[in-house]
């Protein structure tokens, strides 16, 4: 890469408001840029917010691999089937795993419902997201939810017999070496009932979500070791769906999917301007945190690729 670029992305940062608090770059397997700014450091665990989502879906298509789950097209009824008891909504019945990756469930959005933002008392967040009134057939349109996302985090509690973390301890955090130590400073929170939640809350450290981004790169395999099935991995990546807010750009399986500068590209977003940007063409992750306001996200996500990143290679 230019060097002179990355100079320029440096100073970039420094004098661009809002700030960055880390920028990372990978570049063909090998760290080329690492910068971390105002009190952040190496060791700083930093809330991924709904890029937590995307490592949901990485640990679906892991349950898929070992054969926890049976396929994308098992339904809500079938691996929830106490909370259908009662349930007349046919609509909701044929909910499938992957309207929930897609987003495309028809549950409520999370402007419309939320018990942790908007304060309700439920303590048993499955049931508040399968009783509240649906606003759409499955399929039919686009609405980000993050209780659906939440919903694909009990099920892999239900059928793997172990909570999320431990699943993604076991199964994706040790293969990569990422460090999930609670003394450390590292975190994910759980809904009143003990299931991690799916949404987001997840802590990890910069290098540790580049190591994240680059399984993907590598269409989930590490080193000798295929993580993640490489068709799952590509089918996440690949546009499932023109997707809508907050993001504005396609949608996978939990990765928004965007054309930049006529390369192909997937990411995993988080409130406020975290981001997990992966150019498989380019062989380039980029890995972003930044304070949590939502001016930041989509003003460093297109610049810092196409005015700096993009260019530095195709110079180099």
């Amino acid at each position: 890469m230019n060097p002179i670029r990355l100079s320029e992305l440096d100073s970039y940062i420094k004098t661009t408001r809002p700030y960055l608090n880390t920028l990372l770059i990978v570049r063909n397997g090998h760290i080329v840029f690492e910068r971390y700014y105002k009190d952040y450091k190496q060791s700083s665990y930093q809330l991924l917010n709904s890029e937590t989502k995307s490592v949901i879906s990485a640990l679906v298509g892991i349950a898929l691999q070992k054969g926890y789950l049976k396929s994308l097209d098992q339904t809500l009824e079938e691996l929830l089937s106490e909370y259908f008891l009662s349930e007349a909504s046919l609509q909701k019945k044929q909910i499938t795993i992957r309207h929930l990756l897609k987003m495309t469930s028809g549950l409520n959005p999370d402007f419309l419902a939320s018990p942790w933002r908007f304060g309700d008392t439920s303590e048993d967040w499955v049931r508040y997201a399968i009783e509240r009134p649906i606003l759409a057939h499955p399929e039919q349109l686009f609405m980000y939810s993050s209780l659906g996302s939440h919903l694909l985090s009990v099920i892999l509690t239900r059928v793997t017999g172990m909570s999320t973390l431990d699943f993604a301890r076991q199964y994706l955090f040790t293969p990569l070496g990422i460090d999930s130590d609670e003394q450390a400073g590292f975190s994910w929170e759980a809904d009143p009932q003990g299931y991690m939640f799916g949404g987001s809350s997840l802590h990890l450290k910069a290098r540790d979500t580049a190591k994240f981004g680059y399984l993907y790169a590598n269409n989930g395999k590490w080193e000798d070791l295929q993580i993640i099935p490489t068709e799952y991995v590509q089918e996440s990546t690949q546009e499932q769906t023109r997707g809508g807010h907050p993001e504005g750009t396609g949608y996978g399986y939990q990765w928004w999917v965007e054309k930049v500068a006529g390369h192909h590209s997937f990411y995993a977003a988080g409130y406020g301007g975290q981001y997990t940007h992966i150019f498989p063409d380019l062989d380039t992750v980029i890995v972003m945190f930044a304070p949590d306001e939502p001016a930041v996200g989509v003003y460093h996500r297109q610049f810092i690729p196409t005015l700096f990143v993009i260019p530095a290679i195709k110079e180099a």
